[in-house]
């Protein structure tokens, strides 16, 4: 069963209610619980004379329409410094169906004597204070979270070249990209592009020493932190991998990507052969790839794969190169028969998938080189028109169109959202994330309210309103 609850404290104001009838009563506020809307309704004199007389009566009121809502509901007394009162503690659990009571509760839930007389209850505002909880029970249904959709929306963005600020010049290809996504990604890019660096005001930057494929794919790997899969396992192929991983293993190292440096050891360890493993040894030791080294190293003195390895021409040529290994791999074979060792295809490592809202906070927090602000409720917010446009159709055309916002208005004023509405809503589009709110009151439902109305105006896909909806529904 999922759980939904809500939480209200009513206070009673006993000057006010003192000159009340017995049968008259009282509301609360209404209140959200389980998608549902509810109230407590109290008799501070009793609900009716013949039983209830010297006994003050509190229910809780099913206000909206439902069928077969059942929830638990839980009242209490509080003293003037919060406290409960155990004595005063009910509890039950009801099924409001609609053709039958909306209302449930107690007409016996306290005499109004120990009220009066006792003086840790009253306030000195002259009221007393019922905490009520509501827990409404039901079956289980879906309510997981969207996928995240950042990676996605900037693999789009990089294919488009829509609302590019610089474009790069490897071997005779142009590539368009966006400083402020570069910069989230690697320190170096930042320096290069956000700095003091004459790459901070050119539109175009010439790279010699890499080839247009290794910089595609170093591209597309840091909007969207996938590389490509090579499906072809002939020799020629596998070869061509190596290759192109180690180029990319340079290119991450230049720009400081760790994460790509990881998935570049991987995809180099899954197609690790005795036909190529001194290949990649040589790789991983000119590269710095200390987890790859150690898996080539097991896998050379696999007592199989040595009897082929150990004479052949590949391996005195690494020796030459890197006379250390030698040493390295005749202390791994004494160790054999004590060590642990890794299974091919186990993996030498995991490879985190990055979280690449996490880095993006990077923009938000250093607000470099924004090129867009908006005016909202007094306060200024900056952004980069690359990464809206990326994920919000709307943002695109005011953007990146041809209406007024995208060629003359370098700051927009919002109307329509408070502060807070519209800055969530960035933080969003940046993060894939929303703030967390504990509880369901009243203020969060109006939070949440106001972020599905944004969701919808700016057209920030259903990702967005369908984490709106579960953070209602939570």
């Amino acid at each position: 069963m999922l759980l939904d609850s809500g939480f209200l404290e009513f206070k009673l104001d006993c000057t006010k209610t003192k000159d009340l009838a017995v049968g008259d009563s009282v509301y609360s506020k209404n209140f959200l619980a389980g998608g549902h809307v509810w109230r407590i309704k109290c008799y501070p004199r009793g609900v009716n004379e013949e039983y209830c007389v010297e006994y003050l009566s509190i229910y809780l009121e099913l206000v909206s329409h439902g069928r077969d809502v059942k929830a638990v509901f839980d009242a209490f007394m509080a003293e003037r410094d919060g406290a409960p009162l155990p004595e005063h503690h009910r509890r039950c659990v009801h099924v409001y169906p609609p053709d039958r009571f909306t209302i449930w509760g107690w007409r016996h839930f306290v005499e109004r004597r120990e009220i009066e007389e006792d003086g840790h209850l009253i306030d000195h505002d002259g009221s007393v204070t019922f905490v009520c909880d509501v827990v409404v029970l039901r079956a289980d249904r879906d309510t997981s979270m969207p996928p995240a959709d950042v990676a996605s929306h900037l693999g789009d963005l990089l294919r488009s070249g829509e609302g590019s600020d610089v474009s790069f010049s490897v071997g005779g290809e142009t590539f368009p990209a966006h400083r402020a996504v570069l910069a989230a990604r690697s320190q170096v890019f930042k320096a290069e592009l956000m700095g003091s660096m004459a790459e901070a005001t050119m539109a175009t930057i010439t790279l010699h020493d890499i080839e247009p494929d290794t910089f595609r794919d170093m591209l597309h790997f840091m909007y969207t932190d996938t590389v490509p899969d090579f499906k072809d396992c002939s020799s020629s192929t596998i070869a061509a991998t190596i290759e192109h991983f180690e180029a990319l293993l340079v290119a991450a190292d230049r720009y400081t990507l760790d994460m790509l440096r990881l998935v570049c050891s991987q995809k180099l360890n899954d197609v690790m052969c005795v036909d190529n493993v001194m290949v990649i040894l040589r790789c991983a030791e000119l590269h710095g790839c200390p987890e790859l080294k150690i898996r080539c190293i097991d896998f050379f003195t696999e007592r199989k794969n040595f009897k082929k390895l150990v004479l052949t021409e590949g391996y005195f040529q690494l020796i030459q190169s890197f006379p250390s290994l030698t040493q390295e791999i005749k202390q791994r074979i004494e160790s054999r028969d004590t060590s642990v060792l890794m299974e091919k295809g186990s993996g030498i490592f995991h490879v985190l998938k990055a979280r690449i809202w996490n880095l993006f906070k990077a923009i938000i927090i250093s607000l470099d080189r924004y090129d867009v602000s908006f005016s909202v409720g007094g306060e200024t917010l900056v952004a980069h028109r690359a990464v809206l446009a990326a994920c919000s159709s709307v943002f695109k055309a005011e953007l990146l169109g041809s209406v007024t916002e995208s060629t003359i208005m370098a700051t927009i004023t919002v109307h329509d959202f408070q502060l807070e509405t519209f800055g969530d809503m960035l933080r969003f589009i940046y993060t894939n994330r929303l703030p967390y709110f504990k509880g369901c009151s009243s203020s969060t439902i109006e939070h949440f309210e106001a972020l599905l109305v944004a969701a919808d105006q700016y057209a920030h896909c259903l990702n967005a309103s369908e984490v709106c909806f579960i953070h209602l529904e939570g």
